[in-house]
């Protein structure tokens, strides 16, 4: 995938950020604030709804624009409420969906969507444009 003649800027960031946070420390969201503003044209996605600090993970992406959420690993039903009043609001192109397969496939994950009450505008962001200007797919 080309990132637009930025790969070797890209995956030394990645790699920076990947050894300041290992995978077996659970990362507060605030320190992705401090990525963030290391790495500005890096895109950040924090995956998991930032469990168990979804209040503080919200705010990160509302300060930084290079900084998304995902809700990989997550049914609909379990979103909590201020993510979902956050993709109706002012998150709403701030927020991907994600499933976490194998362990959470599409089906289990969207088989209570329509609980959520999002308009026909927030779900398509949500499920899919998001996710395309982001990645530029």
């Amino acid at each position: 995938m080309s990132l637009g003649g930025h790969e070797s800027i890209l995956d030394g960031q990645v790699k920076q950020i990947l050894e300041q946070h290992p995978a077996d420390h659970l990362v507060r969201n605030n320190e992705w604030t401090t990525d963030a503003l290391d790495f500005p044209e890096l895109v950040i996605v924090c995956g998991h709804i930032g469990y168990p600090w979804t209040t503080e993970m919200i705010a990160v992406p509302d300060k930084h624009p290079n900084v998304c959420i995902d809700t990989s690993a997550y049914a609909a039903h379990r979103y909590p409420g201020e993510l979902v009043e956050y993709v109706k609001g002012r998150g709403k192109k701030k927020v991907l969906f994600g499933t976490n397969y194998p362990m959470m496939t599409d089906s289990r994950a969207l088989a209570r969507f329509d609980d959520l009450g999002l308009g026909d505008e927030e779900s398509g962001l949500f499920l899919r444009e998001n996710a395309r200007r982001l990645f530029r797919l």
